[in-house]
């Protein structure tokens, strides 16, 4: 027999969660787009109609010297998950395979899908390695990671095997600080050109060799200054990978919605006209200036404005917003307010979320979890939601 107890429980938590759908649904009005107007995005080879990310990087990469608990973890990925995500990534170095399984699993027990973006210490020079490995290095040691570490991969996946490959300092160091530009195209972005598609080559094998099939390998994160010129990163390698994913911050220096959302927009537009295949924002986030980081409203408004001018535009077909989890004196893109294993929303997060949610046509609502941690307990109960190149990028920062 069902007790009192029990009914009422139900019937409150039914209502927290009807509550939610209707804070959704209130915030993509403001956004202006609607769950039953979704504009019909541009024909993509991606095997699923938008990707909804949430980047880790701040913990899922910075801490390999100092590694979280799998509860620690959990707290991140569990609150990524409420935000109406498909996909939440990983960004742990190749060199700490033990780290990116636990990554990994916590992110399989929320049912999302994992965006990798990790390199190796040696491509960059960073955790006590020396900046030495070459492209061909870099193409070999992918190789062994998938064969050696198959468990971490699952279709539906999306696998960066080297977000943002111009930070290497083997490209200056081999070609010189103009080699992106300086009679481009050249002997420099001819060799950074084949190891784009080399590592693509390199993963489609290496997943097949082991039986895995249906991990997107063509989401290769680059800033806005590579998508914008063909003689630096050529049509028919653009043509080959069949979607722009760009990283990029062209809001960083105003707080103006009007004039951050026109800028994010206005160089979007520029990279379409370019390349004329869809994109996908694999780093959009606002603000990175960790000299002046806005407070909550001021960036939720901003975002706001910006993921309604971008919810227009029918060739962009992914975000991924960075980050999560993050510092709140550095780290002014950040989602989550909080520390480490305890960490809350910010109200940005609920847009983001609802912008998520017209997205990929989401029609299930989810509370997050510890949400009574909030400092009004109204907000708590009414915001329970599954809610040397020129560069500016997340991944450049402390």
């Amino acid at each position: 027999m069902v007790s009192c107890a029990s009914i009422r429980e139900h019937i409150h938590k039914t209502r927290v969660v009807n509550i939610g759908v209707l804070v959704v649904l209130v915030i993509a009005l403001s956004l202006g787009v609607f769950l039953h107007q979704k504009q019909q995005h541009a024909a993509t080879n991606l095997p699923f109609p938008f990707i909804a990310s949430v980047d880790t990087m701040k913990e899922s990469m910075d801490t390999v010297n100092n590694q979280l608990t799998d509860v620690q973890i959990a707290d991140d990925v569990n609150l990524a998950a409420t935000l109406n995500t498909t996909h939440i990534t990983v960004d742990t170095f190749y060199d700490y395979p033990g780290y990116m399984q636990r990554w990994v699993n916590a992110i399989r027990k929320t049912g999302k899908h994992v965006w990798f973006r990790p390199h190796f210490n040696a491509w960059q020079g960073q955790n006590g390695a020396a900046a030495t490995m070459t492209p061909t290095q870099y193409e070999n040691a992918e190789q062994s990671f998938i064969l050696a570490h198959a468990s971490l991969f699952q279709s539906g996946d999306i696998f960066d095997p080297c977000p943002e490959p111009e930070e290497s300092p083997y490209w200056v160091r081999t070609w010189g600080a103009s080699w992106s530009w300086q009679n481009a195209p050249n002997a420099g972005t001819d060799e950074y050109n084949t190891f784009i598609l080399a590592t693509t080559t390199i993963a489609d094998t290496a997943f097949h060799h082991v039986g895995i099939s249906g991990v997107v390998t063509t989401i290769h994160s680059m800033t806005a200054y590579f998508w914008e010129r063909p003689t630096a990163l050529y049509d028919t390698t653009v043509k080959q990978l069949g979607v722009v994913a760009v990283d990029t911050y062209p809001d960083n220096t105003t707080t103006d919605p009007t004039t951050a959302a026109k800028a994010r927009t206005d160089e979007l537009a520029v990279i379409e006209s370019v390349r004329q295949v869809p994109i996908v924002n694999a780093e959009l986030g606002y603000n990175t200036a960790s000299t002046s980081i806005v407070d909550d409203s001021t960036q939720n408004t901003v975002l706001k404005a910006e993921l309604q001018a971008i919810s227009q535009l029918n060739y962009v077909v992914g975000m991924n917003y960075w980050v999560g989890a993050g510092s709140s004196k550095i780290d002014g893109t950040r989602l989550f307010n909080g520390s480490s294993g305890h960490w809350i929303l910010r109200p940005a997060a609920y847009t983001v979320a609802a912008y998520y949610a017209t997205q990929v046509m989401l029609t299930s609502i989810t509370p997050a979890p510890n949400f009574p941690n909030q400092q009004s307990s109204a907000i708590a109960v009414t915001r329970k939601i599954e809610p040397t190149v020129p560069r500016t990028t997340g991944r450049s920062m402390p």
